[in-house]
């Protein structure tokens, strides 16, 4: 009679599947995480309280890490997120044009200057130099893209249309992103990245917490 045993991979080849796995959780994951904000736009044909400064400098930085990754050829589960949220982010800019009824003059400026910045990076043959230097400020720009949001939020005492639901998505995928950059010994910019994004989702899902419309008592 043969037994056959059955024993778990060597601790460092087990926590090589966890993290690459992980990797491709969060990127499985960022296919939908910015649809319920999507939804709950649509839904209520109205995009009130949401910064549109927010979504606009979140494109310029998935553009930025989408393009250093690529370019450096890491494995698509480092980056195949950004070109999701990417695609999300544009739509829902899209909506919230319409929406807010932003002027013409609003949209066509920073339309004008993403394609500039692309075309350009494009016609230089996509340096890898300015890639590097530029991503080692996406740390920055993915915080600066929080605070309008959180400024507004705190201003209006109100969350608007904000979604809950995609709020914490992007706060888990930060979390979740911290322990896989880690582990595959990345640069120090884009763990300090995950950090300040996970601080400022904390900010954004607290806020939402906080503001909660109260329901009103029955008479």
């Amino acid at each position: 009679e043969h037994i056959i045993s059955l024993s778990l991979p060597p601790p460092p080849l087990l926590l090589a599947l966890s993290v690459r796995f992980l990797g491709y959780g969060v990127v499985f994951g960022s296919l939908v995480v910015k649809v319920p904000q999507l939804i709950r736009v649509y839904r209520a044909k109205s995009a009130k309280g949401l910064a549109l400064t927010t979504f606009e400098l979140e494109t310029v930085g998935y553009t930025v890490a989408a393009l250093h990754s690529f370019h450096l050829n890491m494995p698509f589960s480092a980056y195949g997120e950004c070109l999701f949220l990417l695609v999300q982010d544009a739509i829902l800019l899209v909506m919230l044009y319409t929406y807010q009824k932003t002027p013409t003059t609003r949209i066509l400026a920073p339309c004008a200057l993403y394609a500039a910045f692309v075309g350009a990076l494009a016609l230089a043959g996509w340096p890898m130099h300015v890639l590097a230097t530029m991503h080692a400020s996406t740390s920055a720009l993915f915080v600066a893209a929080r605070v309008p949001q959180i400024v507004t939020n705190a201003k209006q005492k109100s969350t608007g249309e904000l979604s809950l639901i995609s709020v914490a998505l992007n706060w888990l995928g930060n979390l979740a992103r911290i322990f896989t950059t880690m582990q595959s010994q990345a640069a120090a910019s884009v763990l300090v990245g995950h950090v300040l994004g996970t601080m400022c989702n904390g900010v954004l899902l607290a806020q939402i917490l906080l503001f909660k419309p109260k329901k009103k008592k029955a008479l």
